[in-house]
């Protein structure tokens, strides 16, 4: 995918891989999608990428017994998603039911990235199955709780850096 403005997926995978920590990687990189939380504008889509640390994230859930149990489903996740440098004029409409959104974290003159600090399931099928039986359930120690629990640090200043690097149209 690239952007009329000249943003190349591949060459810019290629640079976000080169500055993970050892122990993190890239889960995916998908095109067409939108930031968490931002309004679907036709034409204004962008690529999503998903990196995965190793800190776990805790599924807590009940059974209809009312025991607790608690399970490491899940692992500290960054998603970043870079769009076209038009994109954030139209990303602001109000809508109290989205919860949080993905903020921007760099504004370029060929595009515009903005992250959001979540985690990953590991095990969908175990979780669609704790799901379906659980009587209540939430996560613990995930970055989107609380963002200082992310292991990378400085992730939000290395990326910067390197988007600086790949913005030139």
């Amino acid at each position: 995918m690239s952007f009329s403005n000249g943003f190349d997926l591949k060459n810019n995978t290629e640079e976000l891989k080169k500055i993970l920590p050892e122990s993190w990687y890239m889960l995916s990189s998908k095109g067409n999608e939108f930031p968490t939380g931002h309004p679907k504008i036709n034409g204004k889509e962008g690529v999503k990428y998903t990196f995965v640390g190793t800190l776990p994230a805790k599924f807590h859930w009940s059974d209809k017994f009312g025991d607790m149990f608690s399970e490491d489903l899940g692992r500290e996740s960054i998603e970043i998603w870079i769009m076209p440098s038009n994109y954030s004029k139209y990303s602001f409409s109000l809508n109290f039911k989205r919860g949080k959104r993905a903020s921007i974290i760099y504004r370029g003159k060929c595009f515009t990235a903005y992250s959001y600090l979540n985690h990953v399931i590991l095990d969908e099928l175990r979780f669609a199955k704790l799901v379906q039986s659980a009587q209540s359930l939430h996560w613990t120690n995930t970055p989107y709780h609380d963002p200082k629990l992310i292991s990378w640090i400085g992730w939000k200043d290395k990326i910067k850096k390197r988007l600086t690097f790949t913005d030139s149209c």
